[in-house]
């Protein structure tokens, strides 16, 4: 996977468990 959508998906993670 693209760095972008890593990053991308690192963030969504971190307003889930947030």
């Amino acid at each position: 996977l693209p760095r972008a959508v890593y990053l991308r998906w690192l963030c969504w993670m971190e307003w889930y468990i947030n």
